[in-house]
């Protein structure tokens, strides 16, 4: 009757949800399974399914099962929890990633897997991002354009003195002098005014320094 079916069903989600806490989630599958062979339209027993079976690596069977869920009732956190695990293993970050916040929206505070989802969701939107800068990166390189990081702007004190290096070219007296290789790496004015002490405007530039 229908009461010992509800009581075989809530006996069989409670085995599944203890499998499924110990990590055992083949057992859990089986249980899960049993509930909804006496009840095909159980929405819980389809999202803990959905998250066993990703969590195993069945991402398409994990899809299937949460989306059965979620279209029964939309309030199982736990099937959305199944099925932005699947989608993310499967690339498409952005479903995941909304699947995860939909999850721990709908979720309890007291929910065990809160915290391992909430990491998901950061580690999904950290591989996101990874994702569209290789993608920029890329779609430079296809147009022949050189992918650099963004220079700096010069300090203008360091820039009026490496420009009047270069205008008054003297980095060549330093090397003809012998003293170049000992001078390098000095800041860019003592440079200058070592040069200026040798009296001689002929150099290349003072990154030749």
């Amino acid at each position: 009757d229908g009461d010992d079916r509800e009581r075989k069903c809530r006996d069989g989600m409670d085995r599944g949800r203890a499998k499924q806490e110990k990590g055992d989630y083949e057992g859990a599958i089986v249980e899960f399974t049993a509930v909804l062979k006496i009840d095909a339209s159980f929405a819980l027993a389809l999202g803990h399914r959905g998250w066993c079976r990703a969590q195993r690596g069945d991402t398409d069977g994990a899809i299937v099962d949460c989306e059965a869920a979620i279209k029964i009732d939309i309030t199982i956190h736990i099937a959305f929890a199944g099925r932005g695990f699947a989608r993310c293993a499967k690339g498409d970050y952005d479903g995941g990633i909304t699947d995860y916040k939909k999850c721990l929206q709908n979720a309890p505070s007291d929910w065990k897997e809160k915290k391992s989802v909430e990491k998901a969701c950061k580690d999904a939107e950290t591989e996101r991002e990874k994702k569209r800068r290789a993608r920029f990166s890329w779609s430079r390189l296809k147009a022949g354009q050189a992918v650099r990081e963004p220079k700096a702007a010069p300090h203008a004190g360091s820039f009026l003195v490496c420009r009047f290096w270069e205008h008054l070219r003297l980095g060549e007296l330093l090397h003809k002098a012998g003293v170049k290789q000992k001078l390098k790496g000095l800041p860019a004015v003592t440079l200058m005014l070592v040069a200026l002490m040798f009296g001689v405007f002929n150099a290349n530039s003072v990154s030749d320094l």
